[in-house]
């Protein structure tokens, strides 16, 4: 089984460096975040999706829209825990958080709506309405394909943004971020 993390970004901010090291880049920088199985998109079935059962946030077959570097760095607080225990990766300012959870061997994964009345999950395949996270083939991964995966999408996110803004290598906020990703692949 193949799994990456995909995250594209809408546009830099023109002060993506010093928004960086003041830390205004948990406001200022947008993107997507997709989630690759078998070079299929998991979200290939969340057009149309409402905003009653999914909030205003936006998803949608492109994938989640997120604030970039603040779900990346919620990501890699929790990435030793994942495989061990439930995980909730989550960023203030969206409604929706990415649920992990340890079945077995695998990680199973869904987008939770968790500012609804009633909790709604998104699964790769439909939109749920239960308390409990929905397993399907859709949003089961082996653990370390699923780290390896999402490990692998960050690190090629941050070498494109790089090579797009070479001067980051003077920003020790976003060496330290890239040299912790690095870490963990090598």
């Amino acid at each position: 089984m193949k799994f990456k993390l995909k995250i594209t970004t809408y546009e830099y901010p023109d002060s993506l460096i010093s928004d960086i090291q003041t830390g205004e880049i948990e406001y200022s920088l947008w993107g997507r975040l997709d989630f690759m199985i078998n070079e299929t998109t998991f979200f290939q079935n969340a057009d149309g999706l409402s905003e009653e059962e999914m909030g205003t946030s936006s998803i949608s077959s492109l994938g989640l829209t997120i604030p970039v570097h603040g779900f990346m760095c919620s990501f890699l607080e929790k990435i030793n825990d994942i495989g061990n225990k439930a995980i909730i990766v989550e960023e203030g300012q969206i409604d929706k958080e990415l649920v992990m959870k340890i079945k077995k061997e695998d990680i199973v994964f869904a987008i939770r709506h968790k500012r609804a009345s009633k909790v709604h999950w998104y699964d790769g395949e439909k939109i749920s309405r239960s308390e409990k996270m929905p397993i399907t083939k859709y949003n089961s991964v082996p653990i370390d394909v699923f780290k390896q995966g999402m490990m692998g999408g960050i690190q090629e996110y941050l070498d494109k943004t790089l090579s797009e803004f070479p001067s980051l290598k003077q920003a020790e906020e976003f060496n330290d971020l890239y040299k912790q990703v690095s870490n963990y692949i090598s």
